[in-house]
């Protein structure tokens, strides 16, 4: 540690080897940046999996980022030649890569034995994907598209070519981006002839041929793919599939978030964590007051103030895992406006808009943040509900939390339906 107090520069001492200021800050920022961890919290001495929560596989792709920057031998090679206890902390991480960096000698290449068939390496292949997705191998199918049919997202495939990379000896994959063409990496058997072209093997049924990538009217290559706002980012949408749910989780994907309905189970199961929480809500009985049951309140405070709670809670754990997360609730103005028939609806989003201010309190400290949107459902305002969804979800807005926003054209403050503002 550097002393704050003399000004004294020093190294950390790792079970041998050491690392300056430098690249323990750098190390530290690429565990952030995997993470999404606050630098500040990533302590150089902490013990990364019992006092930082990051798991193997968030650990895999730091490794990946590591041996890409530094030229690192694979981790099985790493593993075999140092003891455990110096890949424990961060600042034991940062020792090792200062003592490869300090080798004169160009770092052994590790030889890659071909598979003994090519139905062999294709088999393999499936393995990896089914233990980092922990689908069942049997739907991993050949030509399925990775993303539109099976669901994998970018940051998935991310922690798949890491483990690919270090089985094969595989070349980084933006040395591979250069060299073959994107629609090859789109299916699972577009990946194995890669690897068999790599490692000296092909696959007995070869991946279809792509077709010619377009050319602009000037025969150049048409730009990349742009990076959507959402991309890497799991958001789970809960909520009635008659209310806004549907359209909030084709407006999240639509934006790059791996968007799941209705399912924390999933979550758990399917995923490395969740980024997002969207409480849609769902329906209350529309009737007049004295035809309200007991069971009306029971189901409607039982889906939306205790659902909302019970999910925002199941949560937290996985938006840890993320370095922290966002939750969106949404409610109507029929809790501050008397409505015909909405009784039963009004009571309940009082009592979901007080919830959402108290678990923006308390959630605080797991830097998850909570808001609530109150829009006038009945004015087909879905557009922009989602347009600030989006908003809230965003980095620019992190700094909001435990605020009620009204989103509903001006009509709870009387302001006449027929004029126009251009604003809502």
């Amino acid at each position: 540690m550097t002393d704050m107090m003399s000004g004294t520069r020093t190294t950390f001492i790792t079970n041998g080897a050491s690392a300056a200021p430098t690249l323990v800050a750098e190390t530290q920022r690429i565990f952030s940046e995997v993470t999404r961890y606050p630098v500040e919290i990533l302590e150089p001495d902490a013990n990364i999996e019992e006092d930082l929560g990051i798991d193997s596989v968030k650990l895999g792709e730091i490794f990946a980022v590591l041996r890409d920057k530094y030229d690192l031998p694979g981790m099985s090679d790493l593993r075999g030649e140092l003891e455990p206890v110096r890949l424990r902390t961060i600042a034991g991480v940062a020792g090792v890569v200062a003592q490869y960096m300090r080798k004169s000698e160009p770092a052994p290449v590790v030889g890659t034995q071909a598979p003994a068939s090519a139905a062999d390496l294709v088999d393999e292949i499936r393995g990896v994907f089914s233990e980092i997705t922990r689908y069942p191998i049997d739907i991993l199918e050949e030509d399925a598209n990775l993303e539109e049919d099976l669901g994998i997202d970018s940051v998935k495939l991310g922690e798949i070519f890491a483990a690919l990379r270090e089985r094969y000896g595989l070349p980084p994959m933006a040395d591979l981006k250069e060299a073959v063409t994107p629609e090859r990496m789109r299916t699972l058997g577009g990946i194995a002839g890669v690897i068999a072209e790599l490692v000296g093997t092909r696959p007995v049924a070869a991946p279809p041929v792509a077709p010619p990538e377009p050319r602009s009217s000037n025969g150049t290559q048409p730009e990349a793919r742009v990076r959507l706002p959402l991309d890497g980012k799991i958001a789970l949408v809960t909520g009635s599939k008659a209310g806004l749910a549907p359209d909030m989780s084709r407006h999240l994907s639509a934006l790059g978030a791996t968007t799941i309905v209705d399912s924390l189970q999933e979550v758990e199961s399917g995923f490395a964590g969740l980024d997002f929480l969207v409480h849609c809500g769902s329906s209350r009985a529309a009737v007049s007051i004295d035809r309200i049951t007991s069971d009306d309140w029971d189901d409607a405070f039982r889906s939306n103030v205790v659902g909302l709670h019970r999910c925002a809670l199941e949560a937290i754990p996985l938006m840890e895992r993320r370095g922290g997360g966002r939750i969106v609730v949404l409610s109507t103005t029929t809790s501050d406006r008397v409505v015909p028939h909405a009784a039963c609806e009004g009571t309940v989003n009082a009592a979901v808009e007080s919830l959402s201010r108290y678990l923006a309190a308390e959630l605080a400290p797991h830097n998850v943040r909570v808001n609530c949107i109150k829009t006038d459902a009945s004015r087909g305002n879905q557009a922009n509900v989602c347009a600030l969804v989006t908003a809230l979800l965003s980095d620019e807005l992190a700094f909001m939390t435990g605020s009620t926003i009204v989103l509903d054209n001006g009509h709870l403050n009387g302001r006449d339906p027929g004029t126009s503002t251009g604003m809502s």
